[in-house]
């Protein structure tokens, strides 16, 4: 092949500006058209053949080969099927079949070369290609306009970002791994052709028509990204197509409307729309979509350079030296029919130099018109024939030489909307993301303990994904307003450090001021003189044109529920920020701003594929949850999976009750039970031992002087903490307070609160405060047993008054300072009901034998309740995301968020199984290794596995040896806690061994 000759105008434009192009292409350019790895040297020749071959020899025969196929092939075609491989048609799979049969008919009587498909489904265009297929003489050309992935036409399929937020991204590998999915959802539908990407320099904010479908307004990364998406496809064997030549960048009108005028002179055309064209036919672009433009500095004819042969065949083509094919942009657009009647414009266009006559407006028509001017001369037949011959050249590249090729039609949506696939939109999404300015230092944000957010979706009627994520950081307010504002919005923010503002349903449009009103902005500028304010605009960045005021602010360029999810991730440091503005969209926001920041590696979310799980195995966790609710072993739960600090898995399923009123939530609180032994009592101990005032060493009389004198006091802390001191299980105080019958005795309750009478058992009903000092002196007074392994709660009662007489403050007090406030774990508290509404706690029973009511809001377990809903053993509520939360800061070794919370040294002591113990270690739960069966883990966990089982139906599991984190939520004692189904049928450890089968089932 031969060299890209360029001539003297053109010589500084590409060569001056080649280098900077090849830096940020990042490819291995000793073969462009197959690679994008390793060096960074130009090429010395240009492939122009998707065939991975790298023999020279092997390249020669292959090219002979491609050539006599060709040629033997035109031979035998008559001037009507000749001309008929130049015109490829429209199609859908949404008009029905007496529609699908016309078009099979138009394939028939012309001879079509291809079709371009536009609305309908991944599967019935599967379906109908096939049929196309087989009765056309010549395997077809099957196209898609599918710039954002195949989801731009068809549903259901994934849709990958639009090109304005892959132009932020600055790792283009990405862009190329896109290239090679979006070609592999292409190919599984019998598509050959994808018309992108659109290598237009969007230089005018106010186009109408290409704007964020452009990579933006820089020319070297545009052609660098545009390089990147087409060498992924071509690399798979799909055409990529660069358009719209000779650029589309700087109109303000639609082509598909009219004509649109590009007034530049040459130099600017060849420095700026030029460019990105003239470096991918060098890199060896398959083909190029000339655009309907009007650009007198290139052609004075007022002709559409679709129709100009100065434009297609003297600059393209004998100029700059592109060997592909060229499409016309569609033939049906405005642009050309308000000027050129059906057949006259098909003629013009394939005339000057275009091979496809793209979407004719009367194929019939163009084809007749075609003939007649090959009889003519009008088209000269050694023309015809070139074109042809490039045309089945191609189709031999694509393999179209072996026949006509049947899509399997089984698995279609499975294969396309893949978890791979979904893996990659979201990383593509989260590198986009763009802080152009954090002028107050406002993110990340590290430290939410006594900092006061709230949140104003502007243009959200209801609650947002955005919002509901920040609120798994930390305690946010959230207020929405339409895009006029609400007077009552602001008065309502006053006192808060911290106010999330997002845009949500911006205009693409500059004619709307892209969205953003005037009441928004007076808004935004009156907020931010009384609050710190940080800004997400989920849409175009040229919004920002009327946002300079504001002093932080986060481009999430799209609005859905993955760019809420991650801009919201983002403000906390979930992942870093590296994104960079592909456009200049203001004075304060120039192309390329971003300032972006490191992650601070809290927890966020990703597809399991991303850190090595199977989905497909995860997703058998769905049947085996709705088969435990079916058969009656809990009314509803939530199951959240964490691997390397992402979450892969938090599913919801059933309801609060079996009325099924109120479906579960990921949000709901839950009463923890004996969860609250490794979540508020242990690690409240951690810190005190890394403060000095606590030691497992020493015994519990060194630490408490009420047990002095008792049989307690000589008791090894360790064995206490280990479950090994022979304490007694549990003491049923309650008991004793109602008759047999569950009545209750005479003197013991009160309705509402009264002198004597101020500590709450269950909504409506106090008990009498004397039973406080009671239970103490019960406690103290049991008998101790062996040292042998015996769970009890009674040690975990006891430390709770450790920690108070160590620290002097209550538990509660103490573990929300030390750990929940600077974790951000706002929904873990003790107490739920001084904190939220009754509406956001998960009901745990309807005690029918004391309480007499349904127990919602107040700790179900009986002794707690009685020491007015604190203890060492139980009382604590939480949500997943706060559980997971702290079961990924001691899998951090005590770091979370940037922040020390204890000592890595601590964490070790405690988590790590206690010497001659089967099954402890510290306060945690782990592994028991004297069982053979199935217990409190599954067997498929580590032995280093730590956490604990709540009686209320809880299951909280960390395993070092995988960095994994299981969580299982339900109320199985709703409505009553006789019902033992969850244990007795082991369903927390069948799910969990879901879990680690992921692991296996990825590694294979």
């Amino acid at each position: 092949m031969r060299y890209f000759i360029a001539s003297a105008i053109l010589l500084p434009t590409i060569y001056l500006s080649f280098t900077g192009f090849m830096k940020a292409c990042r490819v291995d350019n000793t073969d462009p058209i197959h690679t994008s790895k390793a060096t960074e040297t130009p090429p010395t020749t240009a492939k122009k053949d998707i065939t991975p071959l790298r023999n020279a020899t092997e390249l020669t025969r292959y090219k002979q080969a491609q050539a006599d196929w060709a040629d033997s092939v035109y031979q035998t075609l008559t001037d009507d099927e000749r001309i008929g491989q130049l015109i490829m048609l429209r199609a859908h799979t949404d008009k029905g079949a007496a529609y699908e049969a016309s078009v099979q008919q138009q394939i028939e009587s012309l001879h079509a070369g291809g079709v371009c498909f536009f609305q309908g489904s991944p599967q019935r265009q599967a379906e109908v290609t096939n049929t196309y297929q087989q009765h056309s003489k010549i395997p077809l050309f099957v196209a898609i306009d599918g710039e954002w992935g195949i989801s731009m036409r068809l549903k259901p399929a994934i849709i990958y970002p639009r090109q304005m937020t892959l132009g932020a991204i600055q790792d283009n590998g990405l862009i190329y791994n896109m290239g090679v999915q979006i070609a592999n959802d292409c190919r599984r539908i019998g598509v050959n052709i994808n018309f992108a990407p659109v290598v237009d320099c969007n230089t005018n904010p106010k186009n109408p028509v290409i704007g964020d479908r452009s990579f933006g307004e820089d020319k070297l990364s545009v052609t660098a990204k545009a390089w990147q998406y087409a060498s992924g496809m071509q690399d798979s064997k799909v055409l990529a197509c660069a358009k719209h030549f000779p650029g589309h960048g700087d109109a303000d009108v639609d082509s598909h409307l009219a004509l649109p005028l590009i007034p530049h002179q040459e130099a600017r055309l060849r420095d700026i729309e030029l460019f990105p064209f003239m470096a991918l036919a060098r890199q060896g672009i398959q083909s190029m979509m000339i655009a309907h433009l009007n650009v007198p500095a290139l052609d004075n004819s007022d002709k559409p350079s679709s129709l100009s042969r100065k434009i297609v065949t003297d600059l393209l083509r004998r100029e700059i030296g592109f060997e592909g094919l060229c499409f016309t942009d569609g033939m049906e657009m405005h642009a050309v029919t308000k000027n050129y009647a059906p057949g006259k414009a098909d003629v013009a266009a394939i005339t000057a130099g275009n091979d496809i006559d793209l979407l004719p407006e009367n194929p019939a028509m163009a084809a007749a018109a075609l003939k007649a001017a090959l009889s003519e001369g009008i088209l000269d037949r050694a023309e015809l024939q070139e074109k042809v011959i490039r045309i089945l050249k191609c189709k031999y590249a694509l393999g179209l030489n072996k026949g006509a090729p049947q899509v399997a039609l089984t698995g279609i949506d499975g294969a396309i909307n893949s978890p791979e696939a979904e893996a990659l939109r979201r990383q593509l999404y989260q590198a986009a993301m763009t802080l152009v300015r954090n002028e107050q230092n406002a993110l990340p944000i590290s430290d939410v303990a006594g900092t006061k957010m709230a949140s104003v979706a502007i243009g959200a009627s209801a609650q947002t994904t955005f919002q509901r994520t920040l609120s798994q950081y930390g305690k946010v307010t959230h207020f929405n307003t339409s895009k006029e504002i609400d007077p009552k919005i602001l008065p309502a923010l006053k006192g808060n450090d911290i106010v999330f503002v997002s845009l949500q349903g911006i205009s693409r449009k500059a004619s709307d001021n892209f969205g953003v009103t005037q009441a928004t902005i007076r808004f935004l500028t009156t907020l931010a003189t009384q609050t710190k304010v940080v800004l997400t605009v989920f849409g175009s960045p040229y919004s920002l044109r009327s946002l300079d005021s504001v002093s932080c602010v986060l481009v999430a360029y799209e609005d859905n529920r993955t760019t809420q999810e991650l801009a919201a991730q983002a403000m906390f440091g979930a992942y870093s920020l590296t994104g960079k503005l592909p456009v200049s969209a203001s004075d304060k926001s120039p192309v390329g701003s971003g300032v972006g920041f490191k992650s601070l590696n809290v927890l966020h979310t990703a597809v399991a594929e991303e850190v090595g799980l199977s989905s497909d195995t995860l997703a058998e966790i769905d049947g085996l949850a709705t088969k435990l609710i079916a058969e009656g072993a809990a009314p509803g739960c939530q199951i959240l999976v964490v691997k390397d600090g992402a979450i892969v898995y938090h599913h919801v399923f059933g309801y609060w009750d079996y009325t099924k009123q109120r479906a579960v939530d990921s949000t709901d609180l839950y009463d923890m039970a004996s969860v609250t032994k490794v979540m508020a009592t242990t690690p409240s101990l951690m810190t005190l031992y890394d403060a000095g005032k606590f030691d497992p060493e020493r015994t519990m009389g060194d630490y408490l002087a009420d047990l002095r004198g008792t049989n307690k006091a000589s008791l090894p802390i360790k064995q206490v903490m280990t479950h090994q001191a022979g304490l007694t299980a549990w003491i049923p105080f309650y008991k004793q307070t109602i008759t047999p019958k569950g009545e209750r005795l005479y003197g013991q309750y009160r309705d509402a609160p009264e002198a004597g009478f101020t500590t709450q058992v269950a909504a409506n009903l106090y008990i009498r405060d004397s039973w406080i000092p009671e239970i103490w002196r019960q406690i103290y007074a049991t008998p101790i047993g062996a040292p042998t392994y015996k769970y009890s709660d009674l040690g975990f009662f006891m430390f709770c008054k450790l920690i108070k007489e160590q620290s002097g403050q209550a538990e509660e007090d103490y573990v929300q300072r030390h750990i929940y406030e600077p974790l951000g774990m706002a929904h873990t508290t003790y107490k739920p009901l001084e904190k939220f509404d009754v509406s956001q706690v998960v009901p745990s029973e309807n005690d029918r034998y004391w309480r007499h009511q349904v127990v919602q809001g107040h700790v179900h377990d009986m002794g707690a309740a009685m020491l007015g809903g604190v203890s060492g053993h139980a009382g604590l509520f939480s949500t997943a995301h706060d559980v997971a939360t702290y079961f990924q800061m001691l899998l951090n070794g005590g770091v979370y968020g940037g922040k020390r919370i204890i000592e890595e040294s601590t964490v070790k002591l405690f988590t790590t199984r206690a010497a001659g113990s089967k099954r402890r270690a510290l306060g945690f739960d782990m592994k028991d290794l004297g069982s053979s069966k199935v217990e409190n883990v599954c067997l498929g966990a580590s032995d280093r596995c730590f956490g604990h089982t709540g009686f209320v139906g809880q299951g909280v599991w960390a395993d070092p040896a995988h960095n994994l984190i299981f969580i299982f939520f339900s109320n199985r004692t709703y409505p009553t806690m006789d019902n033992n189904k969850l244990n007795t049928e082991q369903w927390r450890a069948k799910i969990q061994a879901v879990v680690y089968r992921s692991i296996k089932e990825r590694d294979k």
